[in-house]
């Protein structure tokens, strides 16, 4: 799967960026070189397979909403291959959803540090 991202999208957000994803590695490594904190992706379920296939991401944050639709697609449908994960913290919210942190484990990531 080749990932062919073209956002023309208005950025709402301060410090917000587009990419043509030719290069994600190149991308991911300039947006943590001039970063101060985490570099974040929302709601982008293929985005963020490549980013893990090429072991890009340091942790997943996993939002847990408690409803049963009975239907629907896997975020994660598009991975080639297993990826295993170490559970991080935990944080459950009176309204009932449930934050989990994931960290991909280290054997399954890319070399691209």
């Amino acid at each position: 799967m080749r990932l062919r991202l073209r956002l023309r999208l208005r950025l709402r957000r301060k410090n917000s960026r587009t990419t043509d994803g030719s290069d994600l590695g190149a991308e991911v490594a300039r947006l943590r070189s001039e970063s101060d904190g985490d570099v974040a992706i929302f709601g982008s379920s293929d985005l963020t397979v490549t980013l893990l296939e090429q072991g890009l991401v340091d942790e997943l944050r996993i939002l847990l909403h408690p409803v049963l639709l009975g239907r629907g697609r896997s975020l994660y449908a598009g991975l080639k291959d297993r990826i295993d994960l170490t559970a991080g913290a935990m944080t459950a919210f009176r309204s009932g959803n449930v934050l989990l942190r994931y960290r991909p484990s280290l054997s399954d990531r890319a070399i691209n540090d």
